[in-house]
């Protein structure tokens, strides 16, 4: 069993889409730091990304489920599961 916090075992809940919210929230604080002494961004817009990008991604993950590259020959949903790597 792989730990929560492995971006390969969000994809065994369906988020696939997740790793890339989270990256780009820290972006944005990332950059908000390096903006704060040129431009001011409101804490409301940051928190507003940080709320929005993840609940955004995961929706998107739910409506969109990633394709199986492990078998990309089968589209029925009858095939027999990919093996899981050890």
């Amino acid at each position: 069993m792989q730990p929560i916090g492995n971006p390969s075992s969000w994809s065994e809940f369906g988020f696939h889409l997740l790793p890339y919210a989270l990256a780009s929230v820290v972006m944005s604080i990332g950059v908000k730091m390096l903006l704060v002494d040129i431009f001011k961004i409101r804490a409301f817009w940051l928190l507003g990304a940080v709320a929005v990008t993840p609940a955004a991604t995961v929706a998107l993950s739910v409506l969109r489920p990633a394709k199986d590259s492990a078998r990309p020959w089968c589209a029925d949903p009858s095939c027999p599961p990919a093996p899981r790597p050890n």
